[in-house]
């Protein structure tokens, strides 16, 4: 059964090096990320956002699974601030690294091996709940004009814009998003955010 569960996932996400280990519930996954550069954009943060990209899938992919087999218990208001977060400090290992230029576009990208498990999850949840209460602290000005870092932190910086969508703070989540598309020109995560506002 186990295998059958494996083999649809792979699958339905087309990604390929699921490896659980038994014991300990710990993953491995190959995934791959992507970036295109927009104009102006640095490599920096082409290859920071393209690697968060590759680790946000393999996360997922064993989040399903771990949910699957009722290990953690993901609800889906903060799935996408959990799963992002613990993409965030999840380790990878990198397996292929490539430019590719078609038409005056430049894409990086990468292919990794994540090493993921129950106690990512754990991690990530205690670490939104205190950045939520952190956040609660924040005045009406600095909610209305965000502070936005200029580290380049794909999986902190959409995590909150999740935790404002979740708290249906339409308003400081458009504000903020907007901030981000800035710093992240052309990333489809600020896109999928946006359209579950609008």
């Amino acid at each position: 059964m186990r295998n059958l569960i494996m083999t649809t996932l792979l699958i339905l996400f087309s990604i390929s090096g699921l490896a659980p280990a038994a014991a300990n519930d710990i993953f491995e996954i190959e995934t791959e990320g992507r970036y295109r550069m927009a104009a102006g954009s640095s490599v920096d943060l082409a290859k920071k956002v393209a690697l968060f990209t590759a680790k946000r899938k393999a996360i997922e992919l064993a989040g399903r699974y771990l949910s699957h087999d009722s290990l953690i218990k993901i609800y889906d208001l903060d799935k996408e601030e959990i799963y992002s977060l613990a993409a965030k400090e999840t380790q990878a290992e990198i397996l292929m690294e490539k430019w590719e230029t078609v038409e005056k576009i430049t894409t990086y990208r990468i292919r990794v091996r994540v090493q993921a498990q129950t106690s990512d999850f754990i991690k990530a949840e205690m670490a939104d709940a205190a950045l939520e209460r952190k956040e609660s602290k924040e005045s009406y000005q600095e909610e209305m004009e965000p502070h936005i870092s200029v580290e380049i932190d794909p999986g902190g910086d959409i995590a909150k814009a999740y935790r404002l969508i979740r708290k249906k703070k339409w308003r400081m989540a458009t504000i903020y998003l907007n901030h981000l598309e800035k710093k992240y020109p052309d990333w489809e995560k600020i896109y999928m955010a946006q359209a579950i506002i609008n």
